[in-house]
């Protein structure tokens, strides 16, 4: 039987499905028999069903023409006598033209495409099951066949690792987790029965990209495929640069350690893996050899470098914020300030990836920045970033020396950032080394304020502790987020359903970060309410919209601007929705921006703790051992309380107004 891959040049994953039926001699019992033949899209392999047997596959490497499409699909057979005579068949033609008691036919034959497979009138596609490593058995024609495991055993003793990734012999390991877990077919419950622990032991001579990045993405394949991690992944630096590792351990369960069967040597050496050993997808896209291009274009560089950015590498960048020249000059901090107790000054505003995966109509950035749903740009080492972004940082200040009001302490803490703010546009979130630049940043004991947008809910459980996570909450009902972030995800909603239950799981600091835009959002205070028990924050953070003038992609004006008593009645509405669980707790009068806090963790006998003890966070960053929020919480200053006269600005800061004159007066000297 022969047929081709796809029909009609559609870029879809082809499949043949007949019944063959052989007919012995005339007038006996009809034999027959179920062909099903598919391609798995992924690694390329052809596999053979005959009934429910999975009977094996033809590799790849045999089919040098099925690469994307094909515009035929043809079948056919042949008849084989055990015997010298009939030559052929039964040794009758066919009396008619579909005759089915004297000659064999081809029936019931189907194309399917692999969008067809989600109707549930179809047969069933079974995959075969997933089988451990050992000699596999060679059938004629290409065929390879294999032997399904019994149980799901799965024991790992010791994995010496040097680089990006594993030694010969434990290359089918590593290819079987890794394509298992990012294939939907195996299941998120497979060793679901297995218990591990991972060690990983490197050196940060070679980059913290490369520092032990087998060890971490071993532990991420466990744990998405459903092993228990029981104790969490450590990292080990040799003291010795240059040194050499090699394997001292197998990864075959009760097989001899070192070896390999003949196949396996074959297979690694070609690079093909095959189907029934990973039931996953074929080589990763990191081990492409496409040529990756920087995240930033020219144009987009030029158009960011205008609005005070300063692009680092090819994908990131950072920026003075106006608050960080404020308090330089003593004239009062953010609202971070008031809020958390961070010091204006000392705060550095940056983000490891400028492309974002929304286009929101109140953009600060007007969509200068660039728009993706996955990382497909190359990556620039997160210690160079960390570096880059400090340095940039620091001669931004050094340019406030000899402003009025900058005195030489202020400057000279500014030139020392304690704080980072991961919210300066794009999603940070996206990039993939997000952890390992988080963990530079706490060596450094600087805080981290992560700002995401709602769309990577599995980036949201991966990321490490920080200092406070915040998830943009811009619209409360599917309708009006799609209007107002516009994201690129057509399953936005169940993105962004999923990223507050996954903050529901985090043990630090979590913020709902609520942008009001009146005629937009503003009046959706009940469903706003139904929200908060998704993802449980300590924090909700609700702040006016920050108008920026009319662009080509952004209709708002001032009329869309709230006032800050709009803000305050929104803010005491939800919290008086929230049934006592939510009390408003603080206020930035001049940020036009109000927050809401937990009133069994934040409010201690009477008094709201809302600022962070940020050298104890640090301190518990560096034990290693699990803590929470109410491990670092310190008590707010009364000026900066909901209600208090000062608004929420700092008394030790001078306040400066600047006077305007508008219409006529503007004119009079």
């Amino acid at each position: 039987m022969a047929n081709s891959w796809g029909i009609d040049a559609f870029y879809y994953t082809g499949y043949l499905f007949c019944l063959i039926t052989i007919a012995q001699s005339l007038n006996t019992e009809e034999l027959s028999t179920q062909s099903f033949e598919f391609e798995d899209q992924n690694t390329g392999n052809w596999w053979l069903k005959l009934d429910d047997e999975t009977i094996g596959y033809w590799p790849r490497s045999l089919f040098t023409s099925l690469g994307n499409s094909a515009t035929t699909i043809t079948w056919g057979g042949a008849a084989l006598s055990l015997g010298e005579r009939p030559p052929m068949g039964n040794g009758h033609f066919p009396n008619k033209v579909i005759d089915t008691d004297s000659a064999a036919i081809v029936k019931n034959i189907r194309v399917w495409k692999d969008r067809d497979l989600q109707n549930p009138s179809l047969p069933t596609l079974r995959l075969p099951p997933l089988r451990g490593p050992g000699p596999r058995p060679r059938r004629p024609g290409g065929l390879r066949a294999g032997r399904p495991p019994q149980g799901n055993p799965c024991r790992v003793r010791r994995l010496h690792v040097g680089g990006r990734g594993p030694p010969r012999n434990a290359g089918f390991l590593a290819r079987w987790l890794e394509d298992g877990s990012a294939d939907f077919r195996v299941g998120s419950a497979a060793l679901a029965g297995c218990r591990f622990a991972v060690f990983g032991v490197g050196s940060r001579a070679y980059g913290l990209r490369r520092f032990n990045a087998f060890a971490r993405d071993l532990s991420g394949w466990m744990r998405g495929l459903g092993a228990v991690e029981v104790v969490r992944s450590g990292e080990g630096m040799w003291m010795v640069v240059g040194l050499r590792w090699s394997l001292s351990g197998g990864a075959r369960g009760d097989e001899e350690e070192g070896t390999d069967s003949e196949e396996d040597v074959e297979a690694e050496e070609s690079g093909v893996v095959d189907l029934e050993d990973i039931a996953g997808k074929g080589p990763s896209r990191r081990s492409s050899s496409s040529v990756l291009k920087s995240m930033v274009l020219n144009g987009e560089e030029n158009g960011l470098k205008e609005m005070g950015y300063k692009i680092i590498g090819s994908h990131s960048g950072v920026k003075l914020c106006r608050w960080t020249k404020s308090q330089l000059r003593g004239r009062g901090g953010c609202y971070k300030h008031s809020f958390y107790g961070i010091e204006s000054h000392r705060c550095m505003e940056a983000t490891p990836s400028l492309a974002c995966a929304n286009k929101c109509v109140f953009c600060w950035r007007h969509h200068t920045n660039p728009v993706g749903k996955s990382w497909k740009w190359k990556m620039d080492d997160p210690l160079e970033i960390v570096n880059a972004a400090i340095d940039q940082h620091r001669k931004m200040i050094k340019q406030m020396k000899g402003v009025p009001g900058v005195n030489n302490e202020r400057l000279s803490e500014g030139l020392a950032p304690r704080h980072c703010a991961l919210s300066l546009v794009g999603e940070p979130i996206m990039y993939p080394e997000i952890n390992t630049l988080i963990d530079e940043l706490h060596r450094r004991r600087i805080s981290s304020f992560l700002v995401t947008n709602a769309q990577f809910p599995e980036k949201i459980r991966a990321l490490k502790p920080v200092t406070q996570l915040y998830v943009s909450v811009d619209a409360a009902t599917k309708d009006s987020l799609k209007a107002i972030d516009r994201p690129l995800f057509g399953d936005f909603w169940e993105r962004f359903v999923d990223s507050l239950k996954a903050l529901y799981e985090k043990e630090q600091r979590t913020v709902y970060r609520l942008t009001l835009v009146k005629g937009w959002n503003a009046e959706d205070i009940d469903a706003y309410s139904s929200l908060l028990g998704v993802g449980n924050p300590d924090l909700v953070e609700i702040k006016g919209v920050t108008y920026c003038g009319s662009s080509a992609t952004s209709k708002l004006t001032m009329e869309n601007v709230p006032w800050h008593a709009d803000v305050r009645a929104f803010s005491e509405a939800l919290a008086l929705k929230s049934n006592g669980e939510y009390e408003v707790a603080c206020e930035h009068v001049h940020s036009c921006c109000v927050l809401l806090a937990k009133v069994t963790k934040y409010k201690v006998n009477g008094r709201w703790h809302t600022w962070i003890d940020y050298d104890k966070f640090h301190d518990l960053v560096a034990s290693g051992k699990p803590f929470s929020s109410e491990d670092y919480m310190a008590p707010t200053p009364l000026w900066a309380v909901y209600g208090a006269e000062e608004g929420g600005f700092d008394p030790d800061q001078s306040r400066y107004k600047k006077e305007r004159r508008h219409g006529a007066a503007a004119l009079q000297t």
